[in-house]
Formats: structure tokens, C-alpha cells, sequence
């Protein structure tokens, strides 16, 4: 058959930005570590994670239906099915353990590390790299809220293994801005300004490449 390349309009799943403004006086005051600080934290403690959260919702909510599979996880031997099954799907969808990418919760990860060594080691091996992450810090659908931050829905992920192959992970636009008291003609401040834009989505013909072990249900924020 024949190959026909088409582009396609694509609108982004992540777009945020944020403007911090230190008192010069204060960064002074403090040795100029306000403005290194905040910095640093707001990327490693918000960006970072708020990123992920937006990231792994969309995996999982665009992964083939028969990979969205729920888990009762409650021991060791749960917890080892619970993988087991996750390696037997994709090693028969033809997915490599060299490109699998995991994302795990501590407790589950913690259930399969107390079993036998060589039981766990070889429940780890299959998932390929594997990234332990909070409990409850990932879920099936992830809500950007415009004051900033984000909130969970549907199901917490207990893990998720993910072909590297089968994404489109990519940040389009990556613009963090600085403006020095001398430059800033509002105010006697550092402004420090960040934003970020990005893409996340699941190859159509790749949707076998992402495995969801879903756990219980997001309670419900009221208000």
C-alpha cells in the first residue's frame, strides 16, 4: 500500500505562566538567596509536578481500553500479580522491557521490595525503568486550575508503565524571564516570570504501549 505524510493541526494539552516579583531590599537583606530560592523551589516543588500530573493523566486516559485495568493491592502477592500482569500484557503487545518506562507508588513498590529478592528483582526487570513516585500523586484525570495548581479525578494510578515509543512528549516553548531592579521601571524588584507550553499525547496506532493500574476513586473536592 501506499504512505501519505498529512500534517494536522495540534492545540496543546499544557500552557502556564507564572510572574514572582522580589523587593530588591529584601533580596539584599538576604544575601540574594530570596530571588535564587524562589525560583528554584517553584520550578522543583510546582512546575515540575504539575507537569507530570497533566503527563501521566493524559497516558493513561488515551491508553487502549483493555490496558485500563483496576487492582486491589493490599500485600505482596497482589502487588506482584498486579505487575506480573501489566509485563504479560505489553511483552505480548510486542512492547521491549528496554523501552518501558515506569511510574510506581511508594506502597506498591514497597509490597513487591519485601517479598523474595529474587521475586522482586524479576517483577522490577520486566517494568524496565522504574520511578517510585507519592501515593496518590498521579491520577486518570488531571484539571489545571487557572488560579495555579491542579486537581485529581477519576482513579488514583497505583502504576503506570508507558512504551517510550508509543508517546509524544515534547515542550514546545520553554520561557523563563528575568528582569533586574535596574531594568524594571514599575518598582524596585526582581521580576521573575516563567512560562511553559507543551505537548503530550499517545500515538493512535500505540495505545497498547501504555498500562494503567487503577486504584481506588479521587474523593470528590467540594467547593
Amino acid at each position: 500500500g501506499d504512505v501519505n505524510l498529512d500534517w494536522t493541526p495540534y492545540v496543546v494539552e499544557y500552557d502556564r505562566g507564572r510572574m514572582f516579583v522580589v523587593d530588591e531590599r529584601d533580596n539584599e537583606e538576604a544575601a540574594g538567596l530570596a530571588y535564587l530560592g524562589i525560583a528554584g523551589q517553584f520550578i522543583k516543588e510546582y512546575v515540575a509536578p504539575e507537569l507530570n500530573a497533566v503527563r501521566i493523566a493524559t497516558y493513561a486516559t488515551k491508553a487502549a481500553a483493555a490496558n485500563k485495568v483496576d487492582v486491589t493491592i493490599t500485600d505482596s502477592a497482589s502487588a506482584y500479580a498486579a505487575v506480573r500482569a501489566c509485563a504479560n500484557k505489553l511483552a505480548n503487545d510486542g512492547v521491549p522491557a528496554e523501552r518501558r518506562v515506569t511510574f510506581i507508588d511508594v506502597t506498591t513498590k514497597g509490597l513487591i521490595d519485601d517479598m523474595d529478592s529474587y521475586k522482586s528483582k524479576a517483577a522490577l526487570a520486566d517494568l524496565g525503568t522504574v520511578i517510585v513516585v507519592p501515593d496518590n500523586s498521579f491520577a486518570t484525570t488531571c484539571t489545571l486550575v487557572d488560579a495555579g495548581g491542579y486537581t485529581l479525578g477519576g482513579k488514583y494510578i497505583r502504576f503506570i508503565t508507558i512504551d517510550k515509543a508509543a508517546v509524544i512528549q515534547h515542550l514546545t516553548h520553554v520561557a523563563p524571564k528575568i528582569v533586574t531592579p535596574e531594568m524594571n521601571q514599575d518598582m524596585d524588584a526582581y521580576k521573575y516570570g516563567y512560562r511553559i507550553v507543551g505537548i503530550a499525547d499517545v500515538y493512535k496506532n500505540k495505545k497498547n504501549g501504555i498500562y494503567v493500574g487503577q486504584g481506588s476513586a479521587v474523593p470528590v473536592t467540594e467547593g
